[in-house]
């Protein structure tokens, strides 16, 4: 593709090495030099040689690459957009890189919006159950996590184990590992109260992911040929695959580190109403028309206090 070789590589770039190399060669020498001096009697000159100071030639010179950079995927992608269209495939892989550059740069609202955009394309090109979303769901997650935009996160981490339960068998290593990175994620959204929901629904979502471990980690049963009055020999039956010890080690532990979060929901939030979103209380101004002494209608206002209906949710 003769615009994407404007870009510049983001796993080995050229311009990193070259604001790189002047480091790497001032650090070269101290590497290699041997001192058997106690470090208390070393002099100035060589404890400052330690903790060398940055360049800011060398930090401006990384500066206008990174711009440059930027620069030419945003020319990579007008390019592309104006000579096959806003939804051509080879849009992702260009957009997959622009973000990339972002997460470098520090910036992952940024690259969460080129990835939405690459999902989307993918989601077009390939259908919405194609394998080809799962590596962009990904980087769309740890993007949105980084990002503090845990609502967006935590629909991408649905998608994408909804799609990883569509694509493989609940006994394969694939399953399991995609379960796996999605209760990971979870219970770091419980254990943060990232959505800032109730105490009530995070156990309802606790007990759902307990739930899947428990799937998991069941035995598959054999359908029992002899009583179907079935051929085995004619339609055989695959067996199940037996998890790996490692597997079940991981979701054991990971159902128990789940266990733990719905004791610590139960013992301390659901009695005690600690760290709710909401409060159990809440103050209405209410203004209501009376009949006065003098027969006349007066409106008279005041605060009431009243329970708060989203704090039973």
């Amino acid at each position: 593709m003769a615009v994407l070789a404007l870009c510049l590589p983001l796993g080995n770039p050229a311009w990193a090495q070259a604001v790189d190399a002047p480091a790497e060669a001032a650090q070269a020498p101290a590497e290699n030099a041997v001192v058997q001096a106690p470090a208390e009697a070393l002099p100035d000159a060589v404890e400052a040689e330690a903790a060398p100071t940055p360049d800011p030639e060398a930090e401006a010179q990384r500066a206008r690459e990174l711009s440059a950079a930027l620069q030419r995927f945003e020319a990579a992608l007008v390019a592309l957009e104006s000579e096959r269209g806003p939804y051509d495939m080879g849009l992702i892989e260009v957009l997959n890189d622009y973000a990339a550059l972002h997460v470098e740069l520090g910036q992952p609202a940024q690259a969460a919006q080129l990835q939405e955009r690459a999902l989307a394309i993918t989601r077009i090109s390939h259908g919405l159950y194609s394998p080809q979303q799962v590596d962009i769901l990904q980087a769309l997650i740890d993007a949105h996590r980084a990002a503090g935009q845990w609502e967006l996160a935590d629909d991408r981490a649905h998608l994408a184990f909804y799609l990883q339960k569509r694509l493989h068998a609940a006994d394969s290593p694939e399953y399991i590992s995609a379960l796996l990175a999605y209760g990971r994620f979870k219970q770091q959204v419980f254990a943060g109260n990232h959505l800032s929901r109730s105490s009530l629904a995070s156990i309802r979502d606790i007990e759902a992911l307990q739930g899947l471990y428990t799937e998991a980690l069941a035995t598959p049963s054999l359908p029992d040929m002899a009583a179907e009055g079935a051929d085995p020999v004619a339609t055989p039956v695959p067996l199940p695959r037996s998890l790996e010890a490692a597997e079940r080690f991981e979701l054991l532990h990971a159902r128990a580190v789940t266990e733990f979060q719905l004791a610590q929901f139960a013992m301390h939030d659901v009695p005690l109403g600690l760290h709710r979103p909401v409060e159990r209380y809440i103050n209405d101004f209410v203004c209501q028309d009376v009949v006065g002494p003098t027969g006349q209608v007066v409106q008279q206002c005041g605060t009431v206090r009243r329970e708060n209906p989203a704090w039973r949710d």
